[in-house]
């Protein structure tokens, strides 16, 4: 009765009142997952810190990876080199076929050894994404605003592809999950006003 005297104080004449008993929750609740394998050197973040999309939670031991990058860019680069290399002989090789000095057979076996190096150097970039990739993945990063509900991780500790190192909850957007019965339902309307009371902050 108070509650409803309240409302109609505030909102003027009130034919009918619906009240439902809910829970509050974050719109994003997010458990953040390791997408590498190794052991945990550094983390940068407590349980109740802000965080921002992007943001390193764990870092692993990437000292492979580095080496994996530097051989993948090695390599790379001596594709490059390569297919530089076979494309000069190639342009030589069809200079001395106009001029009538080389075979087909040999025209064609140059074209065939540029097209194996620019095969490879594309081969060798591929490569060099997936190990920049997996460098990357050392830095497990937050993908939401939020707030750093629970870390469950420690330092030393290994991890593995798919084990959840820490939950991430926005705390500044919220949802509201009620129940309302089912002969009251017909009287809800999208945009209508709502007054919500959390017993831990009445």
């Amino acid at each position: 009765e108070a509650v409803f005297k309240a409302l109609a104080d505030a909102w003027g004449t009130i034919d009918f009142l619906v009240t439902a008993v809910g829970t509050v929750a974050a719109k994003h609740d997010v458990q953040v997952s390791s997408e590498t394998m190794g052991r945990v050197t550094r983390i940068p973040v407590q349980v109740g810190d802000r965080v921002a999309a992007g943001q390193t939670l764990v870092e692993v031991d990437d000292e492979l990876k580095v080496i994996a990058v530097e051989q993948a860019r090695a390599a790379l680069l001596a594709a490059e080199t390569n297919v530089a290399k076979a494309k000069k002989d190639l342009e030589r090789a069809e200079k001395l076929f106009q001029a009538g000095d080389v075979a087909d057979v040999e025209l064609e076996g140059t074209r065939l050894a540029y097209r194996s190096a620019d095969a490879g150097a594309k081969g060798a970039a591929v490569n060099l994404k997936l190990a920049e990739r997996q460098l990357a993945d050392t830095r497990i990063k937050s993908p939401v605003h939020g707030s750093v509900a629970a870390k469950m991780v420690e330092l030393g500790e290994m991890v593995t592809p798919g084990k959840v190192v820490a939950n991430i909850v926005d705390t500044g957007n919220l949802k509201v999950l009620v129940s309302i019965p089912e002969d009251q339902i017909g009287r809800i309307r999208p945009s209508q006003e709502v007054r919500l009371r959390v017993d831990s902050d009445p």
